[in-house]
């Protein structure tokens, strides 16, 4: 399982209605399904409600324990042991630019370089398929780069404004 990006060896055997995890063993009794979006749990006699808040592709999952969500991966042994030769994809700060998020024409880019524009401020409007997208700011920024003027023609995932 890795929660954070740490990684942790975990092995469940089933013990009649417990389940030993790494060394400690731990009675689990309850509904515990991915297919319900409430799991109501008993945990070495303490009960313990967890939320399945969202799968997402593969092995990810999203728990909710005691308000706090929580991101995961599970692995079977062979995924776990492969996992060290598989790198780990960085996450791009998305706050920091204006993308295309489809192909278009640009009816208007309403900054130029060293504007400041506000979180949910709009930056340029998208024309694709006749309609009027608006791509706005995700955070207060100074604009570092205008990529693209007024009716140039952009593809998906073209930058068309960069922040600093």
């Amino acid at each position: 399982v890795c929660v954070a990006s740490c990684h942790h060896l975990v092995r469940v055997i089933v013990l009649g209605d417990g389940g030993g995890v790494g060394g400690t063993t731990y009675n689990v009794t309850g509904d515990f399904s991915f297919t319900s979006p409430l799991m109501d749990l008993m945990v070495n006699g303490q009960r313990t409600l967890l939320q399945f808040v969202e799968k997402g592709h593969g092995c990810y999952y999203k728990l909710r324990l005691h308000g706090t969500v929580f991101s995961l991966r599970v692995f079977d042994d062979f995924a776990a042991q492969m996992q060290k030769f598989m790198p780990e994809k960085k996450e791009v700060d998305m706050s920091s630019i204006i993308m295309a998020p489809m192909p278009g024409m640009l009816k208007s880019v309403d900054v130029q370089v060293g504007d400041t524009v506000a979180e949910g401020q709009e930056v340029a409007i998208l024309e694709a398929m006749k309609m009027q997208n608006s791509l706005v700011a995700s955070k207060m920024a100074k604009v570092k780069k205008v990529n693209f003027k007024a009716g140039e023609t952009v593809n998906e995932g073209d930058v068309i404004v960069e922040f600093e």
